[in-house]
């Protein structure tokens, strides 16, 4: 099994117009689960150690953040059932090193960030919260967004399928939609925030808070009289 396909290398960076289906994925999908893993993990770690948990009642009901969840976890399915049709029924059947790659890292990136945005609804930190996720969250969706756009760069090369003349080519583009709606939802509802607790959520739990701690003052022996 080579890692590229048959006369294309890893160093080829630039060919008939465009990039390399090897090259571009490989550094994309690399950068975006490299950055999860790592930013990630050390967000984990704080949220671990200073995070406070809320409880069910004080989460915001929101069907938009089960529909974020559930788009994040289509892009992975996609990219396996791209995987499975590259290696059995389209383009020349063959299955190269980078696809293996591309797809492990995607099955590993994307569920990892839903355990992110499941820490950073369920805890909150000891500072005034902004109602928005994190930077690590918005970087990964940034970055997930850009790498998909960087694919128009290559409207003019051969080996990419936005010439439409076979069926593969057809099958490729329509996988190549449903992911960058996938992704461009998700930047969306990351920048929305809809698992979050608002601002105002937070103010009125502090009033409702201190409200129940207030102490009721002492009945001196004048007032009975």
């Amino acid at each position: 099994m080579l890692y590229c396909p048959p006369n294309i290398t890893f160093k080829q960076i630039w060919v008939n117009h465009g990039t390399s289906r090897c090259f571009m994925e490989t550094v994309e999908t690399s950068i975006v689960t490299g950055f999860i893993l790592i930013a990630g993990s050390i967000q984990l770690l704080i949220y671990r150690k200073y995070g406070t948990p809320l409880s069910v009642f004080q989460l915001p009901k929101s069907k938009l953040y089960h529909m974020q969840v559930v788009v994040t976890l289509i892009i992975p399915i996609l990219e396996l059932l791209r995987f499975i049709l590259e290696g059995t029924v389209i383009s020349d059947k063959r299955i190269d090193g980078y696809m293996i790659l591309t797809l492990v890292l995607t099955i590993i990136a994307y569920p990892f960030s839903i355990i992110v945005l499941r820490v950073e609804r369920k805890y909150l930190l000891p500072s005034i919260p902004t109602g928005r996720h994190g930077l690590v969250l918005l970087t990964f969706w940034s970055l997930v967004f850009i790498s998909e756009n960087l694919v128009f760069i290559n409207i003019g090369q051969v080996r990419w399928w936005f010439n439409l003349k076979s069926l593969s080519d057809q099958v490729e583009m329509a996988f190549f939609i449903l992911r960058y709606i996938s992704c461009l939802v998700i930047f969306l509802l990351g920048l929305k925030a809809p698992g979050i607790m608002q601002n105002s959520d937070y103010f009125n739990l502090n009033d409702s808070t201190n409200t129940l701690n207030i102490p009721r003052p002492v009945q001196s022996e004048y007032d009975s009289t």
